[in-house]
């Protein structure tokens, strides 16, 4: 019986492991909000609506090969209720094919309501484990995307815009306070 329990254990542990897929988290989220720049001077003009129509596709592929390569995951992300933040995509978002901690090949391509279209630079990624969280794919670092993107016909350009921290505007107020103050003694 022992020997049994052990046998279907290991069944099951292998059956379960094969069914793993690397993850990674999509969706940028309020820290990395996406911007339009109409102008090209790589200064955001305003933070993309629903309106825009922006729709945000994944592509992926094996470690190393040119974004041709790349196959599109089934579901992609448009601008939902609040500004510049993708949403229609899982926030722990299951590679097919692939396994925790593979690396693989990545890119975000972009279209809007008229037809314009861009893309990031294809980065290699680690992926997460299967039950997250995802690896993040927005914000600074070489395995993420953090830099302008620029549609391949005039119109405008997406631009990532990193949001102020909650530290950083505490301390721009302690500040202000302080020069209040110092003003208001002279």
């Amino acid at each position: 019986m022992k020997k049994l329990l052990i046998t279907l254990a290991l069944v099951i542990s292998t059956a379960t492991s094969t069914w793993a897929a690397g993850t990674i988290s999509p969706l940028n989220g309020p820290v990395r909000r996406i911007a339009l720049d109409f102008n090209h001077d790589g200064v955001a003009d305003r933070l993309a609506t629903a309106a825009d129509g922006i729709k945000m596709g994944v592509f992926y592929g094996t470690a190393g090969p040119s974004a041709s390569e790349l196959v599109a995951y089934p579901q992609f992300a448009v601008i939902g209720d609040y500004d510049g933040i993708f949403t229609g995509l899982p926030g722990v978002l299951q590679i097919p094919g692939t396994h925790p901690q593979d690396i693989i090949s990545l890119q975000m391509r972009f279209s809007d309501s008229h037809g314009l279209q861009a893309e990031t630079p294809v980065i290699q990624t680690r992926l997460g484990p299967d039950e997250g969280p995802g690896a993040v794919v927005w914000g600074a670092g070489e395995s993420r995307f953090h830099s302008a993107v620029t549609l391949s016909s005039p119109g405008f350009a997406i631009v990532i815009v990193p949001e102020p921290s909650s530290l950083a505007l505490g301390a721009m107020a302690v500040v202000l306070a302080g020069f209040r103050l110092s003003r208001r003694r002279k």
